[in-house]
């Protein structure tokens, strides 16, 4: 059987995505799609399955390690929403919330994320690294005043990621690293772990670690509205919109450019 899905470039963290429409394919085979799909198109870092979601005018998502993903997300509002300034709602793995995505007016593919708690649920670990959790994914943010090598980085991702696997019930787990120098734009280097697929990437980008960042960054901020620029690996730049009311986070919004890869096609 010959299956085609799209392949999604949002700004980095190249995504494919099958439909569950056209295929038909049980939760069970996901693992094995994600494996055959990321072993013929290495390029290919995550792999979502959607199908319309009956219950409402809107779709659903499930990745193929059952996580949260903001990257998968903004990738299928751009592909179902035909690249009009338009939104609508999306049921994903990882959280029971109707999550708002769409395109706006500039052409940037926006997502909500599941984000809403305290200032004082960012738990600080190890000196400046933070640790938090958010429904789907959970992440250590680790500043760095310069990048070193990706084995030293990876070394210590490993490291911080066993350190958390204790509490973590999350079905994903990160390590963003984050520098900045002079008054460019905070970058980050993102590590993913997912658990029931067994993969471990060094991501061209991560929305979801994004948040985290900025999150991190903006916790003393206890009221208002801030916007924080985040610079993937890939280059592209996503920017975090984050809503407070008081001590509570009540809306992180995340945007950036998507654009088509390519078909992909796999026989099974």
């Amino acid at each position: 059987m010959e299956i085609k899905f799209d392949i999604i470039n949002p700004g980095g963290n190249i995504t494919a995505l099958i439909d569950l429409d056209s295929v038909g394919l049980v939760d069970a085979s996901y693992p094995r799609m994600n494996k055959l799909i990321m072993q013929k198109y290495p390029i290919v870092e995550q792999v979502g399955f959607y199908k319309k979601d009956r219950t409402s005018d809107g779709w659903r998502l499930d990745m193929a390690g059952g996580e949260f993903c903001g990257n998968a997300l903004r990738s299928l509002a751009y592909l179902k929403l035909s690249n009009l300034p338009t939104k609508t709602f999306f049921s994903v793995s990882g959280t029971n919330k109707a999550l708002e995505a769409g395109i706006e007016n500039k052409g940037n593919v926006f997502a909500y994320l599941p984000v809403s708690f305290k200032v004082t649920d960012i738990k600080r670990i190890d000196g400046d690294d933070a640790y938090i959790e958010m429904e789907g994914i959970d992440f250590v943010v680790s500043p760095l005043k310069e990048f070193r090598a990706k084995d030293m980085l990876e070394n210590k991702a490993k490291s911080l990621l066993a350190n958390i696997m204790a509490i973590s019930r999350s079905p994903a787990s990160g390590v963003i690293f984050v520098a900045k120098k002079g008054s460019s734009a905070y970058t980050i280097n993102p590590f993913i772990y997912v658990k029931e697929i067994d993969t471990f990437i060094n991501e061209t980008a991560c929305a979801s670690g994004s948040s985290a960042v900025a999150l991190a960054l903006n916790c003393p901020n206890i009221g208002g509205t801030t916007s924080t620029k985040i610079k993937q690996p890939s280059d592209s730049v996503l920017e975090v919109e984050i809503k407070r009311r008081f001590n509570n986070t009540t809306k992180v919004k995340v945007s950036g450019a998507v654009s088509y890869y390519m078909l992909g096609e796999i026989c099974l």
